[in-house]
């Protein structure tokens, strides 16, 4: 499917699922169609390897991907095993984060900088 506009405010395509359950469904490397995700807008899928991206955002300028929630969190991670969320700032120059407003670490831990460099510890107060 493929949808192509020249319209200023409408999209090119519509999925709208009347019963609370996934407006668009894109997957990636399995021969079934994965369940579909109960009040979802957009579910991406991909099981091929570490590789798999179940949704990639990308821009020039701007931002790749954006979350944003009245309440609750704009943008949510879990992992089962390994990294929930991943931050890498671009050659040396760019952020791996910008935080405005209050910052909250639920844990005490150690950072570990760059070899031969001291160690910082958080502790988390409160």
């Amino acid at each position: 499917m493929q949808g192509f506009n020249n319209h200023a405010s409408k999209p090119a395509l519509v999925g709208h699922a009347y019963q609370n359950t996934t407006g668009v469904l894109g997957y990636s490397g399995s021969s079934t169609v994965p369940a579909a995700q109960l009040k979802t807008g957009v579910y991406g899928h991909a099981i091929q390897d570490s590789g798999s991206r179940g949704v990639w955002g990308r821009a020039n300028a701007g931002r790749g991907v954006y979350g944003q929630a009245t309440s609750g969190y704009g943008v949510y991670g879990t992992a089962s095993s390994g990294t929930a969320a991943y931050f890498k700032g671009g050659d040396g120059t760019g952020r791996a984060l910008n935080a405005q407003g209050r910052v909250f670490f639920r844990t005490a831990g150690l950072a570990g900088p760059a070899a031969n460099a001291c160690k910082v510890a958080w502790f988390v107060i409160g």
